[in-house]
């Protein structure tokens, strides 16, 4: 194992500096790029990688209404359910790419208010709901 010198600085007072030399060891990894190597059987979701994804896709998008201020009562079940192996790798960011749409903007996520739909589709919507027509070019 290799050690290396650093500098730390540690602030003694407002106008004067300590410096000290401390031994830090290197993370020394398999793979140089990476922190820790991926072991998908300690995976929450099990060891298939898409429903891994999905898994975070859903925590994300919960977190993402939560800061939105909107209400959600999807649970992690339903939204595997919404997301089949074939619809999740249709997501994307054009417009012919799928994603999960409410139907009444008013109401909360829920899965009887939401469907999968194209990126266009709720462009449209947005713009619809926002601006009263929709002039086509999306």
């Amino acid at each position: 194992m290799s050690t290396f010198f650093t500098t730390v600085i540690y602030p003694k007072h407002k106008y004067s500096m300590i410096y000290r030399y401390m031994v830090q060891q290197k993370r020394t990894s398999p793979n140089p790029k990476h922190g820790r190597p991926v072991n998908p059987s300690t995976w929450i979701s099990g060891p298939i990688e898409w429903k891994r994804d999905c898994h975070y896709a859903y925590h994300k998008h919960k977190a993402q209404a939560r800061y939105r201020k909107e209400d959600y009562n999807i649970t992690l079940e339903e939204w595997m359910d919404l997301w089949t192996e074939d619809n999740w790798f249709r997501r994307g960011r054009s417009s012919d790419s799928i994603c999960l749409i409410r139907t009444d903007d008013e109401l909360p996520w829920s899965p009887d208010n939401v469907h999968l739909g194209t990126r266009r589709e709720s462009l449209q919507k947005t713009t619809i709901s926002r601006w009263g027509k929709c002039n086509g070019r999306i």
